[in-house]
């Protein structure tokens, strides 16, 4: 319950951990298991404040000295609580927080060396430009790739289109179901997209460049030639609905931008500009929409 606040930001979690020692509390009452004792309301008073702190400001208390004082205030006061229902000595209750701080303590260590192991993984998904959840490029061989398309075709004739698709409510999924079923999404997405870009034969590159955005940038063809190509894919997509959970399934859409490179385009962020404008007014009009060069429509 202690380390859930810290690494699960849910409300569910400060509901749980703050209703928890009220029901266990009150059900002894009601059982004549224990009296009221202001003790142990004082007790209770002091956990629901440490959970309330924790739940605030668990990014930088974990990492601080202070994550061990409020450690040893949320053992302390649990077993107050549990003193006045179960008969307990003061050299218990210290020996089982003590016990307490030594389990969270190693808990907390392990965490530390997960989170720096992620850290490493995350540097070298940096370093080889893929990413690391979803396997497809990431922002920074976007940047590098984009710079390099400008320079190539902005001096020529040839056709550069470039696609960027959002995933639709996406925090929904993150805030409904929890950040592992967001990420799933977000792998399944990338995946779906990635095979079916391949299997088209289409020679072109998808990358992932924030949270839920993604762009396609298509090399000799137009917006008027990408666009089927990512609508027919968005189709495929919303055909199958994803499975969130046990029993319950959900239909992913995505908003749609679409442009060409444009001889007015000074430099690549130009570019890349103008197909995020083209996004947001796609997402603008009711999401699941497509805008191609600024002409936007719905999507059933």
């Amino acid at each position: 319950m202690f380390y859930c606040l810290y690494i699960v930001h849910r409300k569910t979690v400060l509901l749980f951990n703050m209703g928890l020692p009220i029901y266990i509390y009150g059900l002894a009452i009601i059982r004549h298991q224990t009296q009221f004792n202001i003790l142990n309301l004082l007790a209770m008073l002091l956990l629901i404040a440490i959970i309330w702190v924790v739940y605030r400001n668990s990014e930088w208390l974990i990492d601080s000295a202070w994550y061990y004082a409020t450690q040893f205030l949320f053992g302390v006061a649990w077993w107050s609580i549990l003193k006045g229902i179960r008969t307990m000595t003061v050299s218990q209750v210290l020996l089982l927080t003590f016990e307490f701080m030594l389990m969270m303590t190693i808990v907390h260590f392990g965490n530390i060396e997960i989170r720096a192991m992620i850290k490493r993984y995350m540097k070298l998904e940096k370093d080889n430009g893929y990413d690391f959840l979803t396997g497809v490029r990431n922002r920074r061989t976007f940047n590098e790739v984009s710079n390099e398309v400008f320079e190539v075709y902005s001096n020529n004739d040839l056709p550069v289109a470039m696609a960027m698709f959002d995933i639709d409510h996406f925090k929904l999924f993150n805030d409904q179901y929890g950040h592992q079923v967001g990420d799933s999404v977000l792998k399944y997405v990338a995946q779906l997209f990635s095979d079916e870009l391949f299997e088209r034969k289409t020679n072109a590159q998808l990358f992932r460049v924030g949270g839920e955005e993604f762009t396609i940038i298509f090399r000799n063809r137009t917006s008027a030639e990408a666009a089927p190509i990512v609508k027919a894919i968005r189709d495929i997509l919303v055909e199958k609905d994803f499975e969130v959970k046990d029993g319950l399934d959900v239909r992913i859409t995505v908003s749609i931008g679409v442009t060409d490179l444009k001889k007015s385009d000074q430099s690549a962020k130009d570019f890349y500009k103008r197909v995020d404008k083209y996004l947001y007014q796609a997402k603008n009009n009711s999401r699941n929409s497509m805008s191609v060069e600024g002409d936007v429509s719905s999507l059933s």
